[in-house]
């Protein structure tokens, strides 16, 4: 996968086709998610009902409203009603204006490896792919430690900042991209 990487600015198609980045390495310690969890729980955060990340549901998030988004991957055959990947979560102060951004950098033709992953996820998996948000009333650096919050409880693979350094120790040392 890591070749791949040199191809950061190629066309949406060409990212498609490159099957070697349908492949991630997903990192799963519950001691993790255990330690943040009675925190996340006190929060009593009523996620929206997840809708396929598409540009007519960007009606559906609110304008000017801050809070905390997950995009995550269903297979179109599952297993079981559960079966669901989070591929990334984040922040922002306008859940709507963020939610156009990603459909800009899903066509987005970029070297910049903070888009690189956002856009294989957003490409690769665009059939795929859901977007859930939970507004949260607060300033930045509250919303912002709440996501930090659930992304050290998850470790989402298209994420790289972690509140804990000892999750951040870990993921270095076996996510490999």
């Amino acid at each position: 996968m890591a070749d791949s990487l040199y191809f950061s600015s190629d066309r949406k198609e060409v990212l498609v086709k490159n099957t070697a980045l349908r492949y991630w390495t997903i990192c799963l310690n519950f001691d993790h998610s255990n330690r943040f969890s009675e925190n996340l729980k006190k929060l009593n955060l009523k996620w929206s009902k997840p809708k396929p990340f598409k540009r007519p549901n960007k009606r559906y998030s609110p304008i000017n409203k801050p809070g905390i988004y997950l995009f995550f991957i269903k297979p179109k055959f599952k297993l079981h009603s559960e079966h669901s990947y989070i591929m990334y979560i984040g922040y922002t102060m306008n859940l709507q204006s963020r939610y156009e951004d990603y459909l800009q950098y899903q066509n987005q033709n970029s070297d910049n490896p903070n888009l690189l992953y956002k856009r294989i996820m957003l490409n690769i998996w665009e059939d795929y792919l859901y977007y859930s948000y939970v507004v949260i009333n607060g300033d930045e650096e509250t919303i912002k430690g709440i996501e930090k919050m659930m992304i050290s409880s998850v470790v989402p693979p298209i994420n790289k900042e972690f509140l804990d350094a000892e999750v951040k120790k870990e993921v270095d040392l076996y996510r490999k991209r």
